[in-house]
């Protein structure tokens, strides 16, 4: 995928792939001056990938993937319009109308009217406060989704959390980390283009074990693993 409209002439960038039946849905950020929008491609082979364009609201909106099983028959997106993280929802007919314009103004006006409304997670603790955001798409476990995400603080400092959203009903939150799971410590994570900086982009668990893929000082990609069930009765004893 690369740049060639006018919407995201200063890049595409941070990517995330959900399966929903026999099609990949890719929600990237598309950067133009405008500033960040969300965009939307898909593929049936994970090889060409056809843009529909721009499907998020026009204002500065990141860091969404869709959940990969529809919630009470419908298509949600977890997003982030800062500082929080919000939870839209789509009827499947909606689905190919998310890049039409008409359709996106309505949606998105009366959705921001009540941005409160759709706020699954905010910032809570300290190594958190200026803003957050979600990593990789959210993974289904016996204990709810996994949303592992980056937090933001006063210093700019990166760091990633984790929380457990329930179900059959993602607004309702049922643990969440206290603390950091993955902050820079390594010199290749606090020295870069950006320093001290990890931000999670991809995970996938595998035999049991946790893997979250994460982008160091925008220098390198790193990946860092935990098993699967500690982390999660972890998340749980936190609340």
């Amino acid at each position: 995928l690369a740049p060639d409209q006018p919407w995201e002439e200063l890049g595409c960038e941070d990517p995330r792939i959900t399966r929903i039946g026999d099609t990949y849905y890719m929600i990237y950020t598309a950067y133009s001056s405008e500033g960040p929008r969300l965009a939307l491609a898909s593929s049936s082979d994970l090889k060409q990938f056809t843009k529909a364009g721009i499907v998020g609201p026009d204002l500065p909106d990141k860091d969404a993937a869709f959940l990969p099983e529809t919630i009470n028959g419908k298509i949600a997106m977890i997003h982030r319009i800062e500082p929080t993280i919000q939870i839209a929802y789509f009827d499947n007919s909606q689905l190919g109308r998310l890049s039409d314009p008409s359709f996106r103004s309505e949606y998105w006006t009366e959705y921001c009217c009540n941005l409160r409304e759709h706020t699954i997670l905010k910032p809570q603790e300290s190594w958190e406060e200026l803003k957050i955001g979600l990593g990789p798409t959210p993974i289904k476990t016996t204990e709810g989704w996994l949303i592992v995400y980056h937090g933001v603080d006063r210093n700019r400092v990166y760091r990633v959390g984790a929380a457990l959203a329930d179900l059959e009903a993602p607004m309702r939150i049922l643990a969440r980390s206290r603390t950091p799971i993955l902050q820079p410590e390594e010199p290749y994570e606090e020295e870069g283009v950006t320093p001290c900086v990890v931000f999670p982009e991809a995970g996938m668990v595998l035999d049991g074990t946790l893997y979250v893929f994460y982008g160091a000082a925008d220098m390198v990609c790193c990946v860092a693993t935990a098993p699967l069930e500690e982390l999660l009765e972890w998340l749980v004893s936190q609340n």
